[in-house]
This record gives structure tokens, sequence and C-alpha cells, in this order.
């Protein structure tokens, strides 16, 4: 048995595009909900969204191959060169040792929503001969995998909410065993579409948005742990405004294995009325220097798929 270690990171995020943006406002408290502006919301009732913005797919890839993908796996692209580079693996590990494990919660919800409403309007000549690659939630490893010639294993896991925390766990456990040398994991999700919101079921069927559409930024998202407050409860686990869906555990891993290495924990923004009941120190609104020496995250996903992901810090040797 072998130890695993994290070596690169890579992200894409509605607070920063790159990891060392991402890390700085999240350090900082900075609130990625905002107006949602990418179509018509006048008869929604969730008008907020936790936008990816400024994107650019053309740094990562060729303008007929942004084309012939999804949003999704745009993001996916970002995330693993930026995470090829910052661990600095091209050209060190053999094809054969090189393994992609890299799944959606949903996969290409706008391929889907864009074809079919093709096919509604317009006949089924129109559907685009790509759909199918476009939209299937395994795309995201498999291109990966070809971008960077990683001929091992490759796991694209669909496991609701828990997507990528179980990628993350199942590499972990391929490496050590022996089965591959390195391992890109994560998860990508682009589920903001007429479709995604109008069928949100927090949002629609409880109405936990609808208090805060007019609020500013920093007031988008209020979290309480306090019952007299629920009804203005817009929950990060909860939320399409503010969940990352299948790429959610990516990111918090990334942000545990980063408060470790830099000796800072993240703030938890706008909680202002805990719960007495609840007695942990959630470190309220600024971020604290602590060299904390072990991390868990956990992920619930729709129909039982839970997950746990532990890490502990590695010191220099």
């Amino acid at each position: 048995m072998r130890r695993v270690v994290v070596t690169g990171v890579g992200a894409v995020t509605p607070i920063g595009n790159d990891v060392p943006t991402f890390w700085k406002n999240l350090l900082a408290g900075k609130n990625g909900i905002v107006p949602l502006d990418r179509f018509d919301v006048s008869e929604y009732k969730a008008k907020v969204a936790a936008q990816v913005q400024g994107f650019d797919p053309l740094r990562y890839m060729e303008k007929g191959e942004a084309r012939k993908s999804d949003l999704f796996c745009h993001y996916a692209m970002a995330a693993a060169c930026q995470a090829v580079e910052d661990s600095g693996i091209s050209g060190k590990v053999e094809p054969e040792r090189f393994g992609v494990y890299f799944g959606s919660g949903i996969g290409g919800l706008i391929t889907m929503s864009a074809e079919m409403q093709k096919l509604l309007e317009k006949g089924p000549k129109r559907v685009s001969p790509f759909f199918i690659p476009m939209m299937i939630a395994n795309m995201a490893a498999g291109n990966i995998a070809i971008r960077f010639q990683a001929k091992g294993p490759c796991l694209p896991v669909t496991t609701a909410c828990a997507t990528s925390t179980n990628e993350v766990g199942e590499a972990f456990h391929a490496i050590k065993e022996g089965r591959a040398d390195v391992i890109l994991a994560g998860g990508a999700e682009a589920a903001i579409t007429p479709i995604g919101v109008a069928g949100n079921i927090y949002i629609n069927a409880h109405g936990t948005g609808t208090p805060l559409n007019d609020k500013t930024e920093t007031q988008a998202i209020k979290t309480a742990l306090s019952e007299k407050t629920a009804d203005i409860l817009v929950s990060s686990t909860k939320s399409m405004t503010g969940h990352m869906l299948g790429a959610a555990g990516a990111v918090e891993a990334i942000v545990s294995t980063l408060a470790l290495h830099e000796g800072v924990i993240p703030p938890t923004i706008n909680l202002r009325e805990p719960d007495p009941e609840c007695d942990l120190d959630y470190v309220p609104n600024q971020a604290r220097k602590v060299q904390a020496q072990m991390a868990l995250s956990t992920s619930l996903g729709f129909g039982g798929h839970n997950a746990c992901i532990a890490f502990k810090r590695m010191e220099e040797e």
C-alpha cells in the first residue's frame, strides 16, 4: 500500500476561474451569487444564481473542439489543464499508469435543452449529430483522457452531488492499491438553464429563493442555523443558486487541501445568528489562521449516494 498525495489543483467557480483567484476570494468572504442573467427569468421564482463569469474556453481548447462539446466539458477541461500544470506531471508518467476519474451529476443539460427545443420547433432533421456525445455525462472524462494521453483507468461517476467526492475517493484507492500512479480526479457541472432552474425542487416547490431575489450580492445568501430564520434560508447545500452539484466535492477537496497547506480556514459568510444548540466553531464571517492537521469533507447526493473523504497534512521530510 502506497502513500497518496495531492500534487496539483484546478478550478473554475463562480468566485474565480483559477485556483489563486478562487482561494483569494473565498478567504475574503466573496459571495458568488448574483442576479441570473443567462436567460429571461421574469416568470421564475428564482432570479439569482451562482454563475461562472468571464470564462473563456478557448484558453484551454480549440474553437472546433469547444463548439462540439457542452459547457460542463469546457469547465472540466479548464480545471484539468490547471491541475496538470500545477502538478508538473506532464511527461513524467507512463500513459498506461495515468488515469482520469472525472464525473458529472447531470452532464450536458445545456445541450439537452437546446436540442430538445430544436426538435420541437424545427423537427428531427435539425438536431445536431453531436447531440449524444455532447450530452452524455462521461464525455468530460473521455476528453480529458484524450487530451493528456491518459491510457490508464478512466471512471466517470454519476452520484448526484457526491459525484466528485466519490471520484477523489476512488482515485485514492486506485493509486494506493497500485492500479495507477497518477489520476486526474474531479467533477464538472453546467446546469443553469431554463429547464434546470425551473425544475429545482427547493426553489420552486418550497419557495426558499423568493425572498432573496431582490437583495444585493452580499445579501443574496443568508445562512443561519436557527429556526427563526428558516423562511429566508438559501443553503449552499440545498439550492442551485449556491451549490455546484457534481462539482461540489472536488471544490471542497481543493478547499480542504489548501486549508491544510496554507494554514488558514475560510469563513462561513453571513452567519449572524447561530443556534445555541449548535455549538461548533463555524469560523463566522472572517477567515482564521489555524494550522490544522486534518480535514473532513462530506457530500450528500440525491438517492442516498453519500460520500466522505479525509485529508491529512503531509509534513516536510
